[in-house]
């Protein structure tokens, strides 16, 4: 954000006197330029967790025996998830589970680096493919992480051996989400925040400096941002496990805005009160 001081070193002369950049307009009066960046935010508690798992088959002889391999393990993992995931809207696939294959490619596969290098298997067919969804209940989110990971330990445990055919799935790090009609509504709320932010500040400096004849002439593209606040949770004395509690997601809105005013050219510029 363009601080005030950054106007003020760009806009005031000595004895606090602003001279602005001076143009004509339609009546050929000089008009000078104020410059201020408005920023506004929004937010809202999120209304969704996202799951995202990738499943990988190494080592397989042939192309068809990583495709089927990798198969099998996402198979599974998608019923899991369509255990958790509500049942789809007409028109809305949010909760979709999603399968999106990967890569299936021939290379040799390796570990470690350095000295530590070593060969896993050479020249055979890895298959990945990456798998997510979301589900509305945060309290399920626990059980659903623990039924992948059985699935996917399974699957591991079932090819112990260095150098034969491995598949095996990554869980990754679940995140917090809003629906995208919530999203268009804080992106709206945002903005407008913004602009009276910007209206407020041009406020402070038509009280201070008399302005007059002023007019909203140019506003930048706005500029969106989206954090996620995660904070202490206080547990119970008795608490036996850790509470899934979701914090609120922010969206925050900058626009650059350029008013124009009338110069009191008879007085030489117009005098600020600061």
């Amino acid at each position: 954000m363009k601080p005030i001081s950054t106007y003020l070193a760009a806009t005031l002369v000595a004895a606090g006197t602003i001279s602005g950049s001076a143009m004509a307009d339609e009546d050929t009066e000089k008009r000078g330029l104020i410059e201020i960046s408005g920023c506004g935010t929004a937010s809202a508690e999120p209304e969704l967790v996202r799951i995202s798992l990738h499943v990988m088959s190494r080592c397989n002889n042939t192309s068809i025996e990583a495709k089927d391999a990798n198969a099998v393990l996402a198979n599974e993992i998608i019923d899991v998830l369509r255990k958790y995931v509500p049942e789809e809207s007409a028109g809305d696939d949010t909760f979709r589970v999603v399968a999106d294959p990967g890569s299936n490619v021939r290379q040799t596969e390796t570990e470690g680096y350095g000295e530590s290098l070593r060969v896993i298997c050479e020249r055979k067919w890895r298959a990945s493919e990456h798998i997510s969804a979301a589900i509305k209940n945060f309290a399920d989110l626990p059980a659903l992480q623990d039924e992948l990971l059985r699935v996917i330990d399974k699957a591991v445990a079932a090819a112990p051996t260095k150098g034969a055919s491995q598949t095996w799935a990554e869980l990754d790090s679940p995140w917090f989400d809003l629906m995208p009609a919530t999203w268009e509504r804080l992106k709206n709320e945002a903005q407008s925040n913004a602009l009276a932010n910007a209206r407020h500040k041009v406020a402070v400096f038509e009280a201070s400096c008399n302005f007059s004849g002023l007019r909203l002439i140019r506003v930048s593209d706005p500029k969106f941002t989206a954090t996620r606040s995660y904070d202490k949770v206080a547990m119970a004395a008795a608490a036996t496990s850790t509470p899934v509690k979701p914090n609120m997601i922010e969206v925050s809105s900058q626009f650059d805005f350029v008013w124009s005013y009338l110069e009191a050219s008879s007085l030489g510029g117009q005098r600020c009160a600061f």
